[in-house]
């Protein structure tokens, strides 16, 4: 599966595109292992103020959320494109709120989560139920704790660095 991005921010520091590949390429034989190479998965990495008007756009849900995922391979209103697989929006906003205000996580962990939590999604997983949000939680602690035994991928600061705000 080949993936690209966007980066819609200039409060955030860019990604290390290399790295971000590696990662994805891990991430995707984790969650995705027979979804054939053609596919094309397009992450958009935005602030809350855009994420707001997409959330609502798209879902018509008010405020900001984390992640929005959009999976057309498993689509059966022929709006299926190989190019355009999967797409995936993260809020860097809430990653960093989230990041500070967890003990055991961080800015750049969160921004990975969100993409395993996608690919989970394009996976079958769900999370609209307790039951299936366990599972969900299940296998993301699997594919995480995956990624960080894996000593080149388990320091994520190196894909999302750290930013230095302004308190």
């Amino acid at each position: 599966m080949k993936m690209t991005y966007s980066w819609n921010s200039e409060k955030y520091p860019q990604v290390n595109e290399s790295e971000l590949l590696t990662l994805f390429a891990e991430i995707k034989k984790l969650t995705l292992p027979d979804i054939p190479e053609e596919y094309g998965a397009h992450f958009i990495f935005v602030e809350d103020d855009e994420m707001v008007e997409l959330n609502w756009q798209c879902l018509e849900h008010e405020g900001t959320t984390d992640v929005i995922t959009f999976d057309y391979f498993n689509d059966d209103d022929d709006f299926f494109d190989e190019d355009s697989a999967l797409e995936v929006i993260i809020c860097l906003d809430f990653a960093k709120r989230e990041g500070d205000e967890r003990n055991d996580s961080s800015y750049a962990e969160e921004l990975v989560l969100y993409i395993v939590h996608s690919m989970l999604h394009s996976a079958g997983f769900d999370d609209l139920c307790e039951e299936d949000r366990l599972e969900m939680r299940q296998q993301e602690a699997r594919v995480m704790n995956a990624l960080k035994r894996d000593g080149k991928l388990s320091q994520f600061n190196k894909v999302f660095p750290e930013p230095k705000m302004e308190s």
